[in-house]
């Protein structure tokens, strides 16, 4: 009777060890398909970003051009509206009584009407 619990135990405890080697090795499998796709993702995550770097640099590009074209037609205009504007310009010369002078251009506001009416 000894003998066959004895056995009964050993069988029973070397299917533990199998059941537990089994456990072992499929989570072992898991871990490993776990990290291989974690890899994956991450050079996919890596390729998509450096994907939105280069597009972000076009566009930074693109717009330091246009910003450039701008920059040189606005300096290489001739300021010539702001010379007509001048000679077109209507101004008030003002005696500060403490023997200054100062100049108002008139852009037809209520002040300035008053201002005619003054004169």
């Amino acid at each position: 009777k000894d003998a066959d619990i004895h056995a009964r135990i050993g069988r029973e405890v070397s299917d533990l060890g199998r059941r537990l080697e089994e456990q072992y090795r499929a989570l072992g499998e898991e871990i490993t398909d776990a990290s291989r796709q974690l890899e994956e993702r991450r050079m996919a995550l890596e390729k998509a970003l450096e994907q939105q770097h280069q597009q972000r640099a076009r566009e930074s590009n693109e717009l330091r051009a246009m910003v450039e074209t701008i920059w040189q037609r606005a300096s290489a205009a001739p300021p010539t509206r702001d010379r007509e504007k001048e000679e077109r310009s209507y101004y008030f010369r003002f005696d500060e009584g403490n023997g200054e002078e100062s100049f108002k251009e008139l852009v037809g506001d209520q002040e300035d009407i008053n201002t005619l009416y003054e004169m």
